[in-house]
């Protein structure tokens, strides 16, 4: 088992942007395997993205988390599998964006940025961290 998951990282890894969990689903649509692998990884997505989103007020890893559920879904899914390859694609333009906007800014506008974003965190710490003790 772990060497299957070792090759579809690297054939996921290798996939071209927009196109790779397509070519992941269609890969693994190929492959034999028992019937009950179907509900199982569909069921194991389910659950680690449900995980992801509880995680999501507590600082940490909760969009990752979402992600790595929502790659197995697309496993087993073309629909998750469309839907991934698309935000991909408009991720990676966000981010060319972001790198772009911080390469110009001056740097008081970066030391402001990053200020309002570690203020932004410690906040929703505090919080998770009263909305959890407060129960």
């Amino acid at each position: 088992m772990l060497e299957g998951l070792r090759r579809s990282w690297r054939l996921l890894k290798k996939g071209k942007p927009g196109h790779r969990f397509q070519s992941q689903y269609e890969a693994q649509q190929k492959s034999r395997r028992p019937a009950w692998a179907r509900p199982v990884w569909l069921a194991a997505g389910t659950v680690i993205m449900a995980l992801g989103v509880v995680a999501l007020p507590a600082p940490g890893p909760g969009f990752l988390v979402i992600g790595l559920g929502g790659a197995l879904i697309s496993r087993e899914s073309r629909i998750a599998a469309r839907f991934l390859d698309w935000m991909e694609l408009r991720l990676r333009a966000a981010w060319a964006w972001l790198e772009d906007a911080w390469a110009s800014a001056p740097w008081p506008v970066k030391v402001l940025a990053i200020i309002i974003c570690a203020g932004t965190a410690v906040a929703l710490g505090w919080l998770a961290a009263v909305y959890i003790l407060s129960r």
